[in-house]
């Protein structure tokens, strides 16, 4: 079980201008709801699932998004999961923003067609915690380059991509704030 820090995904409204909003945003919740749930039974704890703008995000712990918006929430960017990332664009996004993780975009969908089958591969994380949870970095043809600080990871202790990251994010919350026992993790 991790500490009390909070966890909420965030999913962004469509735009108001896409065609059946309505299906769009139904769509949406289901896909997030099934890597909310993987990541509630792998970390032991209640994750809250919202619809909002970026803007509108929680000012205190970890947020996952399934949305490059955050490139627009520079103070958001350690305190972010990004899942479904392009693959083109998340080696900047990681560094830039310093993000807490990423999942890119083909990772993700081989998680979600592919259960049971797939293993602990596929998160774009830090290298200063992949140290710390015996992960290595990973080498596959045409995924994204390893940055300065990040780098796809992977470890056979862990059974699929979202036990990675339940394993991963353990250890980034003991390292963003050792001394804060309420799990805060206040946006700067």
């Amino acid at each position: 079980m991790m500490s009390s820090v909070k966890l909420t995904a965030i999913l962004t409204p469509p735009e108001p201008t896409a065609r059946d909003g309505n299906a769009l945003r139904a769509a949406r919740r289901e896909e997030a709801a099934e890597i909310v749930a993987a990541l509630e039974r792998e970390l032991g704890t209640a994750i809250t699932m919202v619809e909002c703008t970026l803007d509108q995000a929680p000012s205190h712990g970890l947020i996952v998004v399934f949305d490059e918006a955050i490139r627009d929430y520079a103070s958001l960017g350690p305190r972010t999961i990004l899942i479904n990332a392009k693959r083109s664009s998340v080696p900047e996004l990681l560094e830039q923003l310093q993000l807490c993780a990423a999942i890119e975009a083909q990772s993700y969908f081989q998680w979600r067609s592919r259960k049971g089958v797939e293993r602990g591969y596929g998160l774009l994380g830090r290298r200063d915690i992949a140290a710390r949870i015996d992960a290595r970095f990973g080498k596959a043809a045409g995924y994204p380059p390893e940055t300065e600080n990040y780098g796809m990871l992977a470890s056979d202790r862990c059974r699929d991509l979202p036990s990675l990251l339940a394993t991963y994010l353990k250890v980034y919350v003991g390292r963003l704030a050792p001394d804060d026992p309420t799990g805060t993790l206040t946006t700067v």
